[in-house]
């Protein structure tokens, strides 16, 4: 069996952990896609909705239903 490796416990994971954090979104098709420094992250959105911008705020991506 493998050797167990002790990596820190909960907190000092979550001390060292980078949140993501998308910096541009763009839809092909009906799929959502957001960069960031981590590479694209895709999600599906249903045909009916389409990106029209991005929350100030939050960062978040605005939909528009047909």
């Amino acid at each position: 069996a493998p050797s167990h490796d002790e990596h820190g416990t909960i907190e000092e994971i979550r001390e060292k952990m980078e949140q993501v954090k998308v910096t541009k979104w763009t839809m092909e098709g009906n799929q959502l896609i957001g960069e960031t420094n981590f590479g694209p992250v895709v999600q599906t959105v249903p045909t009916d909705y389409i990106l029209t911008g991005t929350d100030k705020k939050t960062g978040l991506p605005i939909f528009k239903k047909l």
